[in-house]
């Protein structure tokens, strides 16, 4: 059994240094084979390796906190969400910065002009045409075809999409989109 703080290095070595003490008195045929066991002894003790000095201590702790860190921010990172874009024949990232009055946020006329054939009449109150479809972080939004009076009150996920005069919709809580961090985008499917 190991006493104190000894390591079993030190047992080892200390045994050899016995053994060798042990040979100097001991009979030819004795010496031999106690010449052998702290031979064996040594070799035992050179195979453990070395207890790290306190200098290595720092070393060590901050290899280990780094490892932390990692498996910190890797575990973190896997539990974000992933992007989702939604599939369609026309996929149209709506891109920041929107104007917004009320709950309502107008989409760049850049951005909605690649759908601006698909929308609907705005001279026909009854033209609910647009196939379009408006995606918060790939989950649809609605009711489509909505007034700007709706959009603007009640927001909610409702949108609209007018030929010439874009895409007017609100976010699913009525958050701003321009600062809710998700991702909106205009499919025709």
């Amino acid at each position: 059994m190991l006493g104190g703080s000894r390591t079993m290095k030190d047992e080892l070595l200390k045994a050899e240094h016995t053994a060798l003490a042990m040979a100097h008195v001991a009979t030819p045929e004795s010496r031999k084979i106690l010449e052998t066991m702290a031979t064996d002894l040594r070799a035992r003790a050179d195979a453990i390796p070395a207890t790290p000095s306190i200098g290595m201590q720092p070393f060590l702790i901050g290899i280990a906190a780094l490892f932390g860190i990692y498996f910190a921010m890797a575990w973190q990172l896997s539990q974000a969400p992933i992007p989702v874009i939604p599939k369609g024949a026309v996929v149209v990232q709506l891109v920041r910065p929107f104007y917004k009055e009320g709950n309502a946020v107008v989409a760049s006329p850049d951005t909605s002009k690649q759908v601006d054939e698909f929308g609907d009449d705005p001279k026909n109150i009854d033209d609910r045409s647009s196939p379009l479809l408006i995606y918060e972080d790939g989950v649809p939004l609605g009711p489509a075809h909505g007034t700007f009076a709706d959009i603007h009150n009640f927001g909610s996920g409702r949108y609209a999409h007018w030929k010439g005069q874009g895409i007017v919709f609100s976010s699913s809580d009525n958050t701003d989109p321009n600062t809710n961090n998700r991702r909106y985008f205009a499919v025709i499917p």
